[in-house]
């Protein structure tokens, strides 16, 4: 399978195994967020993001096409957690700069769902726990670098977890966002190569600053 596959499904496995490992502030800081040069929003009726120039939106073809290629090779359960996962992500893009000159894609994707039992706080423990059990059981490896609770353009409280993960042979780095508003979470996760990381996690942090809720 391409590296740039394996990126993406793992990206698609990681935001389903939080929602799933579950069961404030949203945000509304009065300020004013500096979009840089060139970007461009990408809304739905939720919410609205920016990126820079050169990142598409995808489509659920997409990942479908790619849920079929893993039933080919035989990997049926990874598949099945995979395709489990779609209906709970609200948008996915990537980077068209390393669709063509990387084997690894640089994607970003959001998911919601909501949760009126628990705090932000619980929220990351049970999901990230539950993450890395299920990484253990399938044999891949999660690795939390970096986490913390910080305030992020329009919300006053934003978790924020980088991650490296590995599987197949290929290592991956994930920065995930989740934000809180009301009872509803909403995660932004975006990944790439452990080489590019460094590169793009300005890039990542300023995204999510952009990141308005409706």
């Amino acid at each position: 399978m391409k590296r740039f596959l394996l990126t993406l499904l793992l990206v698609v496995f990681a935001v389903s195994t939080v929602l799933f490992g579950t069961g404030c502030n949203g945000g509304g800081a009065a300020q004013t967020i500096e979009v840089p040069t060139g970007w461009k929003q990408f809304s739905s009726a939720d919410f609205e993001l920016y990126l820079p120039e050169q990142w598409e939106g995808g489509s659920e073809e997409e990942l479908q096409n790619i849920i079929d290629i893993l039933r080919q090779e035989g990997q049926i359960e990874l598949a099945s957690q995979v395709e489990a996962g779609i209906p709970y992500m609200l948008f996915w893009g990537y980077d068209s700069d390393t669709a063509v000159l990387s084997d690894t894609l640089t994607n970003v994707n959001i998911g919601s769902e909501s949760a009126s039992f628990t705090s932000l706080e619980k929220y990351m423990e049970i999901g990230y726990d539950q993450m890395a059990d299920t990484y253990a059981q399938m044999g891949y490896v999660f690795t939390i670098l970096e986490q913390d609770i910080t305030s992020i353009g329009y919300h006053k409280e934003v978790g924020r977890t980088l991650v490296s993960e590995e599987a197949a042979g290929f290592e991956v780095r994930m920065a995930q966002y989740i934000v809180k508003s009301g009872n509803d979470f909403w995660i932004i996760t975006f990944t790439t190569s452990p080489e590019e990381f460094n590169q793009y996690i300005a890039n990542f942090d300023k995204a999510v600053e952009t990141f308005i809720l409706k």
